[in-house]
């Protein structure tokens, strides 16, 4: 295949892309404020859940080893 011949299609390519780009609903300044609060703050609680799981299963194993006798835990 000549090479004009895939530069057409990838001039096609990208025209067509341009012409669906133009028909997404892009969100408002506003929507993409909110929607980007809502993941920060669901990462901030979600963050603070495993972190207090993982203190919580720390000083579980550490009780159970003090337990144990095992020592310097």
């Amino acid at each position: 295949m000549p090479l004009g011949g895939r530069g057409q299609g990838l001039v096609s390519l990208f025209r067509d892309l341009k012409g669906e780009i133009k028909k997404v609903n892009w969100p408002t300044p506003r929507q993409t404020a909110n929607m980007t609060a809502v993941i920060v703050a669901l990462s901030a609680v979600l963050g603070a859940f495993l972190g207090a799981v993982d203190f919580g299963f720390q000083e579980l194993f550490r009780l159970l080893l003090q337990g144990l006798g095992a020592a310097g835990y």
